[in-house]
């Protein structure tokens, strides 16, 4: 188990089976992740939604995710994951690692130690969790 985030209360708890060509993957949401700058991946994986729902906000357009969908992204698909339900509980599968992984800062790529470094981790408040609040939608989602 692998909790991501700030220690004392994690966005992300996962479990990870990794067989070196493939990964198998179970994410449980607690809130969503760092929505300040979109993030891509190292491998393609395919995502199942088994319990809930979130928002996939990307430069390229946001897309909705509900229980029982299913979609492929390619390692390059630039995303943050905005999670609508209190709980989202998702499975992925994923391909071979194939390239370094990171943040994209004004269209900049940065490796992701440089990148918490930089930034640091995430609070819950910048994670589009008060979704509901006044914020404007530029605010929430700032490369739209």
């Amino acid at each position: 188990m692998q909790q991501l985030g700030i220690p004392n209360d994690p966005y992300l708890i996962r479990w990870v089976l990794d067989f070196g060509l493939f990964s198998l993957r179970l994410h449980h949401w607690r809130h969503s992740d760092d929505l300040r700058n979109p993030h891509d991946h190292a491998w393609d994986f395919i995502t199942f939604i088994l319990f809930g729902s979130y928002e996939d906000v990307s430069p390229d357009g946001n897309e909705t995710m509900h229980a029982g969908q299913c979609t492929y992204r390619t390692a390059e698909h630039k995303h943050s994951v905005h999670v609508i339900s209190k709980n989202c509980w998702t499975f992925l599968i994923t391909g071979p690692e194939r390239r370094k992984w990171g943040f994209w800062v004004n269209n900049k790529f940065r490796k992701r130690n440089k990148y918490f470094y930089e930034h640091g981790h995430h609070t819950k408040e910048q994670t589009g969790l008060r979704n509901h609040d006044n914020r404007t939608r530029n605010e929430l989602y700032p490369w739209d």
